[in-house]
């Protein structure tokens, strides 16, 4: 079966590639129907980035941690209109807030994609009541705004994957989550040694899935790249291509994106070759 492509719409102001782009209700349909009209086979909605060290900011000034209320602004009413006009359409919320989480569920949403230090019981509750919704389990060091911050991992990345993973999922299955609803996603850039640790992690993609379950890789236009090649997000196309690529060769199940006309034909070709 070919990868899925996740395709990524922020309705935030500050994140790293697309922020303000889609920022308002109207901004964010546009965005949100031609992703889904050009094929999309995930929506991945996210009203909160989790670019390190940045600030959004509120009419009192810049804000550091995201107010829940502020992020339910940003997203449910999207939700509501989007899942009301493609019932059938895969839509994935973006999210920690376990109470955002619930309310986008009883929306029609079928999928969250949780970037953690680790599962809190909160969305492991949510997550267990739910069996036909999938948790996407993204690794991150610390909070977006503190993950590149102090002491890195020192050592291969793998067994320290494995070790956080097999944690993680023993807590969801503590609360009745079944493996069927678990997504694994090693969290490229989220608080990885830039570039190394980053690329690393694409060759432990084969041992990645051998723990059983499906691998989404998120590397769209990261700055882990930029580092690599001296270049700014905006021209990291080919480069997310090539990885991607790559990605797909060792295994990868899900391809979450920025560009997704360009993912949709390396998914065809590759499925060709």
């Amino acid at each position: 079966m070919p990868a899925l492509i996740m395709g990524v719409l922020n309705v935030t102001p500050d994140s790293f590639y697309d922020g303000a782009k889609y920022n308002t209700l109207e901004k964010a349909l546009e965005r949100a129907r031609f992703l889904i009209t050009n094929g999309v086979d995930i929506l991945d909605l996210g009203g909160e980035s989790t670019r390190p060290a940045t600030p959004f900011h509120q009419d009192q000034g810049p804000v550091l941690v995201l107010p829940e209320e502020e992020e339910r602004k940003r997203v449910l009413a999207l939700l509501e209109i989007l899942c009301r006009e493609f019932p059938a359409q895969r839509i994935s919320l973006d999210t920690r807030n376990a109470n955002i989480a619930e309310d986008a569920i009883a929306l029609g949403v079928k999928m969250i994609n949780y970037v953690t230090d680790e599962v809190y019981d909160d969305m492991a509750q949510v997550i267990a009541h739910h069996s036909e919704v999938s948790l996407v389990i993204c690794h991150m060091r610390g909070s977006p705004k503190t993950m590149q911050d102090g002491e890195f991992h020192d050592g291969p990345m793998l067994p320290y994957l494995v070790e956080w993973f097999t944690k993680q999922i023993a807590k969801l299955k503590s609360y009745g989550v079944k493996d069927p609803q678990i997504i694994l996603d090693p969290g490229i850039g989220f608080g990885k040694r830039k570039p190394d640790q980053d690329f690393e992690i694409l060759h432990c993609i084969p041992e990645l899935k051998a723990m059983g379950y499906p691998l989404l890789i998120g590397l769209s236009r990261k700055s882990f790249m930029g580092k690599f090649l001296g270049k700014k997000a905006s021209d990291l196309l080919p480069a997310t291509l090539v990885l991607n690529a790559f990605s797909l060769r060792q295994g990868a199940d899900i391809l979450r994106v920025h560009d997704v006309n360009e993912h949709k034909d390396l998914i065809a070709l590759s499925s060709r070759i």
